[in-house]
């Protein structure tokens, strides 16, 4: 039953290739108490011409300047009506019963729920599908989670679904202008946050050039150890 109201926030940042994909992909969920908010954060391109063609159908929040994807995630956070959050890269695309089914599972295990995913191409093809390892508990999952970001990776994809209080009591950092996500999921670690994987591929997770993973290992790394001196972790060697 769509008794609870779902925001999907959706950060975009000269976004015009795959914008409208994600939003349709955000329209089209079986579950309809939702609310789709997209940051526009100060795209130059035609990011806003496309943003205007779902008037009526979208919230949009414009940022005067590109402040980076923390800040554009918390700012969607803190203007979302939804007792549940869920959240969209502009580059990724939300399977049609990703909404129905990470709630239940959000719900019924009161934890932020992730799943699997499949890959798609610059194009939109299908090349492969990630599937979550499984864990014996919830000190496995932890225990992965450090030693995915000790090797400058993540399993968790930030394409998840959470009650909104995990968003507000756990903010993203609006400092960062990448690794936000690795941030936002250590925080919640350490804060014995719970964690359900759901394991059904309900989003695709398209690879490009223009990709922030994208960029060299070094600078990769480094953010990642100055996130873990943030939350005052052991630090990256």
């Amino acid at each position: 039953m769509n008794t609870n109201k779902v925001s999907i926030i959706i950060p975009c940042y000269n976004a015009e290739r795959y914008i409208a994909n994600a939003i349709n992909s955000a329209l089209n969920q079986t579950y309809k108490n939702t609310e789709i908010i997209v940051v526009n954060d100060g795209s130059t391109d035609k990011t806003p011409e496309i943003l205007k063609q779902f008037k009526g159908k979208i919230k949009i929040i414009n940022n005067e300047k590109n402040m980076g994807i923390g800040y554009s995630r918390q700012i969607g956070v803190e203007n979302a009506s939804g007792e549940y959050i869920a959240f969209l890269s502009a580059d990724d695309e939300l399977l049609p019963t990703f909404v129905d089914v990470m709630l239940f599972h959000a719900k019924e295990n009161d934890a932020i729920a992730y799943c699997d995913y499949y890959v798609m191409s610059e194009n939109g093809q299908i090349i492969n599908k990630f599937v979550v390892p499984k864990f014996a508990d919830y000190e496995d999952f932890v225990i992965a989670c450090y030693n995915s970001a000790k090797h400058d990776s993540m399993f968790v994809c930030y394409n998840l679904l959470g009650n909104k209080k995990y968003f507000l009591n756990y903010p993203f950092p609006k400092e960062l202008r990448f690794g936000e996500d690795l941030y936002h999921l250590l925080l919640c670690i350490k804060n014995h946050v719970k964690f359900v994987h759901v394991p059904l591929p309900l989003f695709k997770y398209r690879i490009h050039n223009n990709m922030v993973t994208q960029q060299k290992i070094k600078e990769i790394h480094a953010n990642n150890q100055k996130i873990f001196k943030m939350l005052n972790l052991e630090i990256l060697r």
